[in-house]
């Protein structure tokens, strides 16, 4: 007996056998290598250990033998190992790779996570226990550490610096890593996969972007890609309105507007000499020039616009002035046209003493005009010396009336003198009826006198050489006193302005009156006609004198003017918000005609049309965006407002706030997954302030209204910020948390067999905030702590939980896991046989329970799986060993069954063919119950109703033993009975039925028409079925019948055929008879070809001239007949013009036939028939099956014949046609297909 395993001893002792010597021996057992100390005394050792060991053996006289023996060992079991340790916290790429020495045979591992090769990998960190056993069940266990590292590779702080400028690189973003396994490599990517920074944990001087960071630690472990993005402002950009300089000379200016950056802004503008000319957004009043402004943001981005042009019009100037004198002395035919330049766009033309707008006026008397040129700016230029200038006065200076003496008198005259003019005149006095009471051509004095005039009126035309007309009335009657009075014709218009005009009313007087105007404020003669033109407000006078001497002052008239214009624009609202066109100009108006208009423009653009108001004097423009705005102001005169004396432009910049906008937010995630401890800053510029939040989340409004939204969970929120004027803006923020806390509970070791204690667990955490976690394990039932690391070890069957704490205090508790032990390990041994267990066909299945599978099975034959087969009885035991090494054995002993057998009995049918036989077995034996299979289907253990015959049985018992057995079972003889054929009886005849067999049989007669006998032989004469039975001593019986038909009709053989064929032509007979026969025979000439041949034709060929009989006989039960026919075959010897003789004669009749198609496809045909004279010709079509004629044709008087047949509606086959005229038939064959 040897160790099987190393370290272990013998598991049976060494005995000596002695023989030999004299008895009464004693024994000394000693190991070789240490022979001084005895170990065993007697003839047996117990077990030993590994070595030699040497026996010395003496008898009672001191004969001695020595024999040694060996008992050796397996060298020992060794598990040898080399690890990979996770390189990934949590990861999962763990191996261990073993090497087993010593020990037995092949070996089988068991590790504690059930797997079964020496090599296991995809391991997560923890302890592993191999369990190595050999052949000999020798055990070597080892557990193996598989480490990770202690934390998660994470980020834990991250800090993004964007760029302070658009466009510039001087974004940062700095990350701090923990976990993982120093050293760390970074790589930064952007987003088109471009490698920008690989050597720190922060990428600097970056523009902005989206950035991808991975991190790699030593073992390879990696983070990310993780996103960054890096913002940057928007562009630093300003864009000016121009407040355009209106008129030649005067200031304009500019208003920035900067947009992107970061606010606040600082301004600077310059001239074209480099200086300071204002620090605010607007350059202030400035003349025509280039500028230049500088403006820088918060983060001291700049941006300059330089060579920035105020433009100003051309100077508006009068350039030339066109003027046309009055032709006549108190004439108005002067004109003047006026021609400008420099200004803007459209000129308006205001004249001192005419309502003309344009730039010529006509029409005109000798005075002085003023004009005034005005652009659409408002500006103006005005010339108040443009003097229209006449010929010197042309005019009545002295006129003497002498009234006549009485009323009818005739001695009255006028005197009258002239002055001015050009010599000679023409001298025209008028009565008032129109007559020329006196003309005078040619004259070259300038006095002239009429005479012999009565009273009335008179009428004076002077007319000198130029066609300058003069004309004055005189009047010879007493006129009554002179009374003069002033009346205004046109008001002035507009404040200042001389476009006044009054006019003298006279009453009474003499007539020739002249004129005089005074300014009664200072006396000064300001005109001498009677209307006084081109007035400026003030007092007035005039001084009427007339032909008599007479004079008339007039009292002073005051000649009004409007107030001056005075008008007022403010900023009634700036816009609330920015880039909104909420602004409103508030224009004030007084003076003037009380009705007025203005227009306006934006940013140097078109003035818009006038806008009327007067409603209170004032209104409004809305609906503005920030910016430039001219407006100017007038009345519906026309007349502008213009304090200075020119047409002032009132220039407006309306601001608008900054961008209300969000710059930033500090979003602060809760410290656990689910918390509510999260909070949003929202950090606000631009607009007006204070401003107003409101947060929303879910389409939730939330009850926080300041800038900083706290004790939030994660999710989307949305802010809206609201101003002081109500303008708004909002943004979106997403609130991160941290990854659910999850606690779960792995099994690390399992228990090994009932009742241990060598389980463990390992807490496994998901999620939360690392890197810092602690864990607490509890018992379930009792809720008692039990351990605080992450392992928890030594512990038996029961319910645990694991409550694992975050760094930042959150805390989670695991399920219940439940450590289960497995079911005490025992075994049942199932035996079995198959067939008989007679021989190796015995199954011994070994059914265990408990311990844990797989399970490693141990026979005493040798076997190692769960069952053995094929075995023959016999003793049999099994060793168990579970997966853990848990063992259980069982014993089985088999033995023979009783052998299968089978006996039977047997009972014939009771007649022939009778099939009530019976087989009957009886089974001894084997394994009941037992299943039958006869070879008639039957599983039945007896077999009855059986004919006679061979029937093969198998009998199988339940274990599938099988017996088989063939049985015979005899038949009877068979009663013989046999009437004969159908038979078919003429006229008056009889037949003579004889069912004779053996004595002792009965007889049984029946037919349909009622015939009955029991007589063995009986004689009929009448149509029926006649069947009889044959019955014997044992109830068997037989039956015949025979049919007995009879005919009243005789049957008659008839056929048709040609009378004349040929010589060599294929012709047809075919058989007519009535009724049907049962049997036909044709009997043709020896001569005769035959081609085809049935009960209904023959067709056939002779080729020797000749006649010839062809008969046909028919049978039809004992019915006979028979018909024969003659048929002449000749030489074809005659030509188509020969001339027949006919019939009568007894010469050859001459007939062709021809038919066409044939075969025909569709039943359609044709006959063409030719004799030798006009005979009479008929065509009949019958079938073959029973002589059926299914068509005819018949025609006469003529010699030739076609005859058109369609069969179409019948089906396919063949056909005969009979051709038939005087004296002569024909049969030919018809084939439709």
């Amino acid at each position: 007996q040897q160790i099987q395993c190393y370290g272990e001893q013998t598991l049976v002792p060494l005995q000596v056998t002695v023989s030999g010597g004299v008895r009464g021996y004693s024994y000394q057992w000693y190991e070789s290598s240490n022979p001084s100390i005895i170990l065993y005394t007697t003839d047996r050792t117990e077990t030993l250990s590994a070595g030699t060991y040497v026996v010395v053996v003496t008898d009672t006289n001191g004969n001695q033998a020595t024999v040694s023996y060996e008992v050796t060992q397996p060298e020992e079991l060794n598990i040898s190992f080399t690890k990979t340790d996770v390189l990934c916290f949590a990861g999962n790429n763990g191996a261990i790779d073993v090497n087993v020495t010593g020990g037995t045979g092949s070996y089988t591992i068991f590790w504690n996570t059930g797997q079964t090769t020496e090599d296991i990998s995809n391991l997560i960190a923890g302890d592993y226990t191999i369990t190595v056993r050999d052949e000999n069940f020798c055990e070597a266990i080892r557990t193996i550490t598989i480490t990770q590292p202690t934390a998660a590779l994470s980020i834990i702080n991250e800090q993004i610096e964007d760029a302070t400028g658009f466009g510039l690189t001087n974004g940062n973003i700095t990350v701090s890593v923990t976990g993982g396994t120093l050293p760390y490599s970074y790589q930064w990517v952007d987003t088109t996969n471009t490698v920008v920074g690989t050597s720190s944990n922060s990428l600097e001087n970056i523009g902005a972007g989206d950035y991808y960071l991975t991190i790699t630690d030593a073992n390879g472990c990696s983070l990310g890609p993780v996103n960054y993005t890096v913002d940057e402002p928007l562009p630093l950009e300003v864009a000016l309105s121009e407040r355009s300089i209106g008129c030649f000379g005067e200031e304009g200016g500019f208003l920035a507007t900067v947009t992107g950056g970061v606010p606040p802004y600082t301004y600077q503008w310059t001239d074209a000499n480099n200086n300071v000319i204002s620090n605010t957004e607007d350059s202030g009043a400035i003349v025509a020039g280039t500028y230049n402004i500088e403006v820088i943001d918060n983060n001291g981005n700049q941006t300059t616009l330089t060579d920035v042009l105020l433009a100003q019009p051309d100077l508006l100037e009068i350039i030339a002035i066109n003027i046309t004198d009055v032709s006549c002395y108190n004439g108005s035919d002067g004109s003047i046209e006026v021609v400008a330049t420099g200004g803007t766009g459209n000129y308006i033309y205001t004249w001192s003493n005419s309502g003309s707008t344009t730039n010529r006026i006509e029409g005109l008397v000798a005075d002085t005009y003023a004009v005034t040129i005005t652009d659409e700016n408002g500006c103006f230029v005005t010339n108040t010396a443009i003097i229209v200038e006449e010929p010197t006065r042309y005019d009545v200076i002295a006129a003497s009336l002498v009234r006549p003496s009485g009323e009818t008198s005739n001695d009255g005259s006028i005197a009258v003198e002239i002055i001015g003019g050009v010599a000679p005149y023409q001298y025209t006095w008028t009565a008032a009826t129109g007559a020329i009471i006196q003309q005078e051509i040619n004259q070259f004095v300038t006095n002239n006198t009429v005479t012999s005039l009565s009273e009335g009126t008179y009428s004076l035309t002077v007319t000198d050489a130029t066609g300058c007309v003069l004309t004055e009335t005189y009047s010879l009657a007493d006129p009554g006193e002179l009374l003069v009075t002033i009346q205004q014709v046109q008001a002035v218009s507009c404040y200042g302005a001389s476009n006044g005009i009054i006019e003298v009313v006279t009453i009474g007087g003499a007539g020739g009156n002249n004129f005089e105007w005074f300014n009664a404020t200072d006396g000064s003669l300001v005109g001498n006609e009677a209307m006084l033109s081109n007035v400026p407000a003030g007092s007035y006078y005039v001084v009427v004198s007339n032909a008599e001497g007479v004079q008339e002052q007039s009292a002073i008239f005051e000649v009004t003017q409007p107030d001056a214009i005075d008008g007022e624009v403010t900023i009634a609202n700036r816009p609330t918000c920015f880039g909104t066109n909420t602004g409103v100009l508030a224009i004030a108006a007084t003076g003037g005609n009380g009705n007025y208009e203005y227009r306006y423009r934006f940013n140097s653009g078109t003035y818009s049309d006038w806008i009327s108001f007067n409603t209170g004097a004032s209104t409004t423009i809305n609906e503005l965006s920030s910016g430039f705005y001219q407006i100017q102001l007038r009345d519906t005169n026309s007349c502008f407002y213009a304090p200075s004396g020119s047409v002032e432009v009132f220039t407006i910049a309306l601001t608008q706030p900054d961008p209300l906008r969000i710059v930033s937010a500090q979003l602060n995630t809760p410290t656990g997954f689910g918390l509510t401890n999260g909070s949003i800053q929202a950090v606000t510029q631009g607009g007006t302030a204070p401003y107003l939040y409101q947060w929303f989340s879910g389409g939730n409004e939330l009850s926080q209204t300041t800038n900083v939204v706290s004790n939030i969970g994660a999710g989307e929120y949305r802010v809206i910020v609201t101003d002081a004027n109500g303008c708004q803006t909002e943004q979106e923020y997403t609130l991160g948390q941290p990854d659910q806390l999850i606690a779960q509970v792995e099994a690390v070791n399992v228990i090994s067999c009932f009742g241990e204690t060598d389980g463990s667990l390992r807490a496994i955490q998901q999620g939360g905030v690392g890197p810092l976690f602690t864990y607490q394990w509890y018992e379930a039932s009792s809720n008692t702590l039990i351990g605080n690391q992450q392992l928890l070890e030594n512990i038996s069957a029961g319910v645990y939980y694991v409550v694992i704490t975050d760094t930042n205090g959150n805390r989670v508790q695991s399920e219940p896991f439940e450590v289960v032990e497995p079911a005490a390990l025992s075994v049942s041994l199932d035996s079995d046989y198959i067939n008989c267990g007679d021989g190796a066909d015995w199954t011994i299945e070994a059914m265990v329970i408990g311990g844990t599978a797989p399970y490693q099975y141990r026979w005493n034959t040798g076997a190692t799986t769960n069952t053995i087969a094929e075995v023959p009885a016999g003793n049999y035991t099994v060793v168990i060993t579970d997966a853990r090494g848990c063992s259980v054995s069982e014993e089985v002993i088999l033995t023979i069954p009783e052998p299968l057998s089978l006996s039977f009995s047997t009972t014939i049918p009771t007649c022939f063919e009778g099939c009530d036989g019976q087989i009957d077995l009886e089974i001894q034996g084997g394994a009941p119950p037992y299943t039958y299979q006869w070879s008639t289907d039957s599983n039945n253990q007896d077999l009855v109703n059986s004919c006679a015959g061979e029937y093969t049985v198998v009998v199988t018992d339940a274990k599938g033993c099988q017996i088989s057995e063939t049985i015979t079972l005899a038949n009877p003889e068979p009663i013989a009975l046999e009437l004969g054929e159908d038979i078919t009886l003429c006229a008056a005849q009889s037949v003579t039925l004889d069912a004779s067999i053996a004595d002792g049989i009965a007889y049984s007669w029946s037919s349909t028409n009622g015939f009955t006998s029991t007589s063995a032989v009986i004689e009929v004469n009448e149509s029926g079925i006649y069947e009889v039975t044959a019955t014997d001593n044992n109830g068997c019986s037989t039956t015949d019948s025979i049919f007995i038909d009879t005919t009243a009709d005789p049957i008659e053989a008839d056929f048709i055929a040609s009378t004349q064929v040929f010589v060599g032509e294929q012709f047809v007979v075919v058989n007519i008879s009535e009724p049907q026969p049962d049997r036909v025979v044709w009997e043709l000439p020896a001569e005769a070809i035959l081609i085809a041949e049935d009960d209904n034709f023959a067709e056939i060929i002779i080729n020797e001239p000749g006649e010839y009989e062809v008969s046909l006989y028919i049978e039809s039960g004992l019915c006979t007949d028979v018909q024969t026919k003659r048929i002449v075959v000749v030489e074809k010897e005659f030509d188509e013009d020969e001339t027949d003789q006919d019939t009568d004669n007894n010469t050859a009749l001459k007939v062709e036939y021809s038919i066409y198609p044939n075969p025909t496809s569709d039943g359609r045909f044709s006959i063409d028939v030719k004799l030798h004279k006009p005979l009479p010709v008929s065509a009949k079509i019958f079938t073959m099956v029973n002589n059926h004629q299914v068509a005819s044709s018949r025609a006469q008087g003529r010699d030739q014949y076609v005859f058109d047949f369609n069969l179409s509606g019948l089906p396919s086959g063949i056909y005969f046609i009979l051709l038939e005229t005087q004296g002569h038939s024909q049969v030919r064959k018809l084939m439709i297909e």
